[in-house]
Order: C-alpha cells, then sequence, then structure tokens
C-alpha cells in the first residue's frame, strides 16, 4: 500500500476556550471605596473617582460589606464636616464659617426654618366665618365696613377680594 493513500488519523479537534466578553470586573478596594464615600461623593462622582460606571456603584452597595462601607464612610464624613466647622469658628474666620454653614445645609440637611404659628384667641384656632350664604345686602354692608381698613392696609397692591368694581376694569 501506498503511504499517500493511506488514511490519516483523524485528530479530535481542539477544544475552543470560550472568550471572556465585556470588561474586565473591577478591582475595588473597600478601604478605598469608604474613604471616597466620607467626601459626601454623588454616584456619578464617586464612579468616577474609581473608574467605573455608575450602575457598578450602585451594583456594589447591594453587597453588604459595601452598603456597611458607604453607610459608616457617610456617616464619618458627617462627623468631619460637624469637627471642621468647630474649628472654623475658633478661628474666627467668617468666610470659613459661612461656606461650612451652606456644606451643612447640604450635607447634613441643616436648615434655618423658623415655626410660625397663628393662634386664636386665647391660643385657641383661629375664628373663621362662613359668608357663602350671606345675602347680598349683608356682604355689601361687611364691605363698606371693612374694604376702606383693607385698603388703608395694603402696601403692595395686592388683591384683597371683594366686588369687582368698575374702577378695578379700568386700570386693568
Amino acid at each position: 500500500m501506498d503511504a499517500a493513500a493511506a488514511p490519516k488519523p483523524k485528530r479530535k479537534p481542539a477544544k475552543k476556550r470560550k472568550r471572556k466578553v465585556g470588561r474586565p470586573r473591577a478591582e475595588i478596594s473597600l478601604a478605598r471605596y469608604r474613604r471616597l464615600c466620607m467626601f459626601q461623593f454623588t454616584d456619578e462622582e464617586l464612579a468616577a473617582a474609581l473608574n467605573v460606571s455608575k450602575s457598578t456603584i450602585i451594583q456594589l452597595r447591594k453587597e453588604p460589606a459595601f452598603a456597611e462601607a458607604w453607610e459608616r464612610g457617610q456617616a464619618e464624613g458627617r462627623v468631619r464636616v460637624k469637627r471642621r466647622g468647630f474649628e472654623l469658628m475658633k478661628l474666627n474666620n467668617s468666610a470659613g464659617v459661612q461656606a461650612w454653614r451652606e456644606h451643612t445645609r447640604f450635607y447634613l440637611g441643616w436648615t434655618e426654618k423658623r415655626l410660625v404659628e397663628l393662634t386664636g384667641q386665647n391660643g385657641g384656632p383661629i375664628q373663621h366665618v362662613d359668608l357663602s350664604k350671606a345675602t347680598d345686602e349683608q356682604l355689601a354692608a361687611l364691605e363698606a365696613l371693612f374694604g376702606p381698613l383693607a385698603l388703608a392696609a395694603s402696601d403692595d397692591g395686592g388683591d384683597q377680594g371683594g366686588a369687582d368694581t368698575a374702577g378695578d376694569r379700568a386700570g386693568a
């Protein structure tokens, strides 16, 4: 038999290795992540600092270790903001204190709200009178009585209510 005509032994096909698709998994240090969380970064800023996408940050936060690191980092950051404010107040640096106050409004949620409570006589509720069932004569009498008071108190020119008069229409 001729060697050229002899059948060649069949080779087993080589196993194809599966290629990994997508980006390689980001290696993010838990300690670095926590340190960055102390700066009160938004998800976008945190993603930029770690060179990953925002969705990666959101997925990381679902892992218990990273969720705890985020909470602790945020808490430590708030403590640092407070501590820095007290340091600035010791220096008598008004510009620094003003900047600190603005940061506390944003990071700590501090606001300067005033509580305004309106009460009626002797601390009771404010009395309301339903005038929807009053007659036209009664309403005209009330307007004659209280209309001049409303006009005298009007510094801003706002609508004081009452009937629409010809003079009001002419000015409009």
